[in-house]
């Protein structure tokens, strides 16, 4: 645990951390990544990737705390942004995933993903108008994105409120990537079939 030749307690662990995540021994990871953490609590990169982690094996709230700690040090890194909107929205709360997805994208603005995953927050708060003009949007700027495309069909199709409801867009939209992907997507022809 001490100083091994001038080389930090801290580095060693979380090289050793990596390695054994490589390795699929996670248990193991978990410990070398929180021994590394209390040598050295600032350190942004053992945060990020022991919430990478922790996301991978289900742990969300530990995952969305390193997070948080990791943005505490560095709070312009518009990648742990963007893992803990994917995190609250893995985690049932869209609200928070909203406001993660719209600071990602006032930094990275064509940022297809990012338009995609914000209009399916909004679709899942039930922020349907909200989540037409995202997946519009989305579109615009990547007219060939079949998930957008879906989802914006399917909102079309099937939005509580009739005066919103659009069938003849929803068809548009759902033949178009039903004909991209060969007819062959089940989830799409899900869409074209409501």
């Amino acid at each position: 645990p001490l100083d091994v030749e001038g080389q930090d307690p801290g580095d060693l662990y979380y090289v050793l951390a990596v390695l054994l995540r490589d390795q699929q021994q996670i248990d193991e990871s978990a410990q070398a990544f929180r021994k590394a953490i209390k040598c050295r609590p600032n350190d942004f990169r053992f945060r990020t990737d022991f919430a990478s982690l922790l996301a991978m094996i289900g742990q969300l709230d530990e995952a969305a705390e390193q997070l948080l700690q990791g943005l505490r040090i560095n709070p312009r890194d518009v990648s742990v942004q963007r893992n803990l909107a994917i995190i609250r929205m893995r985690q049932g709360d869209p609200s928070a995933a909203i406001k993660r997805f719209t600071n990602v994208l006032k930094a990275s603005p064509k940022d297809i993903a990012c338009w995609y995953n914000l209009g399916n927050a909004y679709r899942v708060n039930g922020q349907l108008e909200e989540a037409l003009k995202v997946y519009r949007h989305t579109l615009k700027i990547q007219p060939q994105m079949s998930l957008a495309a879906n989802n914006l069909a399917w909102t079309l199709a099937t939005h509580p409120d009739a005066g919103m409801r659009d069938g003849a867009e929803a068809v548009k939209w759902a033949e178009r990537v039903c004909q991209q992907t060969g007819y062959a997507q089940p989830s799409f022809l899900d869409t074209l079939a409501c």
